[in-house]
Order: C-alpha cells, then sequence, then structure tokens
C-alpha cells in the first residue's frame, strides 16, 4: 500500500554513528535499510506506505559524495549477493535520477540518486513483496469504492499515527458524468454523504470533483476527461479514527 499520494510525510532524523548510519530493521516490512555510505545525513520520508503489492519504507540521503561515488558504494555493498541466475543489483537511468536496485529474498531495496550541489542527494526505498493474502487483508482494511468496469491503475496505502489513507488512480470508459454519479448517488445506501460536487473546466472538457464523508472516514475523487476515450479517476480516502 508518486506524488499520487497523499499522505504527510513523518520525519526522524537519525545519528551519525562512527561515519556511517546503520537503520534498523523495519517493523512495516521486516527488511532492513542497507547501512548507508560514509558520512551520510539521513532523514526518514515516509515509515509505512503499501503501494502496488508492496510493504515500503522510504528514507533521504545527503551525501558529500558525487553521484558515481554512491553508485559505487551499493555496488560494492550488492555485488556479493549474485549468484549464477541472478545478478547482485541492477541499474538503469530515469528522468535524470540513478537508480540502483537489490533483491535480497523478498526485500527489495531501491537507491534514487541525483547531484546537489557539490554532492548528491538519494532517496532509499526498502519494501517487502506481499503474497496475495497480505494485499487482501490490506486492501480490507480502507475500502476505497470505484464506479463499475473501472480499471485499476495505482493503489496506494499509507498509514501513520494519525490516519490510515489511500489512493487509487483508474480509468474507466464510462461518461465524465456517469462516473460523478456512481459516487453522488450511488454511495448515499452505503452511508456516504456528498458534502461538495464541483464541475472544474479543463482542456479536454469538464472534470467533477467531489467530497464525501461517512463517520470518520472521507473521499476526495477528482475524474477527468483522458485519452482514447477514457475517463481518469484519482480517488482519495481518509480516515481519522
Amino acid at each position: 500500500m508518486t506524488r499520487l499520494s497523499v499522505f504527510t510525510p513523518v520525519r526522524a532524523l537519525f545519528a551519525l554513528m562512527c561515519g556511517a548510519v546503520a537503520l534498523p530493521a523495519l517493523a512495516v516490512s521486516s527488511c532492513p535499510f542497507p547501512i548507508a555510505p560514509p558520512g551520510a545525513k539521513v532523514e526518514m520520508i515516509a515509515p509505512q506506505v503499501s503501494a502496488n503489492a508492496m510493504d515500503t519504507s522510504i528514507s533521504a540521503l545527503t551525501l558529500a559524495m558525487p553521484v558515481a561515488g554512491v553508485q559505487a558504494y551499493y555496488r560494492a555493498l550488492w555485488t556479493p549477493l549474485a549468484t549464477p541466475t541472478r545478478p547482485g543489483f541492477i541499474e538503469k537511468e530515469a528522468q535524470g535520477w540513478q537508480i540502483i536496485s537489490s533483491l535480497e529474498g523478498r526485500c527489495l531495496t531501491t537507491v534514487q540518486i541525483k547531484a546537489q550541489g557539490l554532492g548528491s542527494y538519494a532517496l532509499v526505498s526498502v519494501g517487502r513483496i506481499q503474497d496475495s493474502s497480505q494485499r487482501a487483508v490490506a486492501a480490507r482494511t480502507l475500502e476505497a469504492p470505484l464506479p463499475p468496469g473501472a480499471r485499476v491503475l495505482s493503489d496506494t496505502l499509507q498509514n501513520d499515527a494519525i490516519r490510515q489513507a489511500r489512493t487509487v488512480v483508474a480509468t474507466s470508459g464510462a461518461h465524465v458524468i456517469t462516473n460523478a454519479e456512481f459516487y453522488a448517488s450511488g454511495l448515499r445506501n452505503q452511508g456516504w454523504i456528498t458534502t461538495l460536487r464541483r464541475t472544474v473546466p479543463t482542456q479536454r472538457g469538464p472534470s467533477e470533483m467531489l467530497v464525501l464523508k461517512r463517520d470518520t472516514s472521507e473521499i476526495s475523487v477528482v475524474i477527468a476527461p483522458a485519452q482514447n476515450g477514457q475517463v481518469s479517476i484519482v480517488a482519495n480516502i481518509v480516515d481519522r479514527p
């Protein structure tokens, strides 16, 4: 269970120890953060996120060493994980970020690095791949209703001390108004009350924005025309117990 997520980052600084920072194992995923490069300043960004079948925690590193140095550090760290059938790590570049990833058991670690001043900045995500039963339990904790026929593109869960949140991005072949009526009228018998409905003009045509509430839960939905006659749906549900 991008920014598609709507959660507020929970920040916690970790002290430097002996020139390197060791992060403890994550309760959320049971997968440890790798030891950061020497001199790195480490900051927790998101302690618990579940997205697309993976429980993940994310930290940020600020480093004095250049991007190439950070890449070399993680290559050396993960080279011993190589097997005859699988490399110890894989690398690629995307939108100005250098990305290096490693899989050990069900734990996937990804480091995204870019230049920052004379040094570099990196995002380290550590996640545990869920099995199907774990995904089903997580999905039931916070239901995000979608119109019939909608196809899910992304599904993100967030838990912190204040709230649970889930953001679903989907597409639909039905008209914008048809999808909007599903939320405004179709969910009424489930106890959802529409507190806001607004039409917003866009380049592709009118979109609909709705807010619904039920007890301590709130759904915010944006429904807009997309390409090829499709309609995009971004539904965010938040529960504040």
